[in-house]
């Protein structure tokens, strides 16, 4: 049974890898209730982590959450600090995705103590990310870049291949708003190339979301379009209303800057919508200042 349940577990994990969600979650169940029948709840909480993964990754932050704690409590007061720490990181990006910065940082420097502690590499990556996520909200573009750049070093110190590659998608994101178009693109480039090699659906998703902007600010408005289009799809394919919502958004900006005001209303509103949903009031209040703002420039 035991062997059975780690088998389950390991397809939850490498599904869950590749944005197979349904197939994911169902090889997870399955494993975490044979993990519950032989009382091995540390096993029980690592189903549960990924399942909170999951459903972060697909914008159910509310069921996420209650993923995380469950395993918090399925683990009580068992000495298993990696796994309490990846727990902690989890909750802080919920936080950092509802503009809880302090709170999100708080919950990073956490993880990071036991990760130190363990001096566990690929960990080490994550929360590293992690912290640059939450000074990339807070737009301090310099702190982000020196943690994306620790994050990419740990990460290949361990060769943790989907760190790397989300790190030189920041990069290229935090370049593209220094206006140093030559770097962005080198970065997004980098990471295409490392999320083809590993089939990171999410992270090819979104690169052509970023490049998208990058050629947006260039002003190349056509390609601009059709990377946006290409990061909808398959973000609508992975069920993330997360990043459909974030590339719906930059859409918005695009439609409004080409004077196409209709069309950037409509995205607005769809962005507006999902993000709504997924109930991120920062992000709710940042939209309907755009439409607003385009109500007002539209009757002037």
């Amino acid at each position: 049974n035991k062997v059975k349940a780690k088998a389950l577990y390991g397809l939850g994990d490498i599904y869950s890898r590749q944005a197979f969600w349904d197939k994911s979650i169902s090889s997870l169940n399955k494993a975490k209730i044979i993990f519950k029948n032989i009382n091995n709840r540390y096993l029980a909480a690592k189903c549960e982590n990924i399942l909170g993964t999951i459903k972060a990754e697909m914008g159910d932050l509310k069921t996420a959450r209650e993923h995380f704690e469950t395993a918090i409590i399925l683990l009580g007061s068992k000495k298993s600090d990696i796994l309490k720490g990846m727990l902690e990181s989890h909750i802080g990006i919920l936080e950092n995705i509802q503009g809880n910065y302090d709170q999100a940082y708080i919950h990073f420097q956490k993880a990071l103590y036991k990760f130190e502690k363990d001096n566990n590499q690929q960990r080490l990556s994550e929360v590293h990310h992690n912290i640059g996520m939450v000074y990339l909200e807070k737009k301090n573009y310099k702190s982000a870049l020196k943690e994306f750049n620790r994050a990419f070093m740990h990460a290949n110190k361990s060769d943790t291949w989907q760190i790397m590659c989300i790190s030189c998608i920041y990069k290229a994101f935090v370049y593209n708003k220094l206006k140093d178009y030559t770097l962005a693109n080198a970065f997004a480039i980098k990471a295409m190339d490392i999320a083809t090699k590993i089939k990171d659906r999410l992270s090819i998703a979104d690169i052509y979301k970023i490049r998208g902007s990058i050629e947006r600010d260039k002003q190349n408005y056509a390609l601009s379009e059709n990377y946006f289009n290409t990061s909808l799809r398959i973000n609508t394919e992975l069920k993330n209303i997360l990043n459909q919502a974030e590339t719906l958004y930059e859409m918005g900006f695009l439609y409004k800057q080409t004077k196409a005001f209709k069309k950037s209303k409509t995205n607005f509103k769809k962005s507006l919508e999902l993000y709504s949903t997924l109930k991120i009031k920062a992000k709710i209040k940042e939209v309907k200042e755009q439409l607003s703002l385009l109500s007002t420039n539209q009757h002037s």
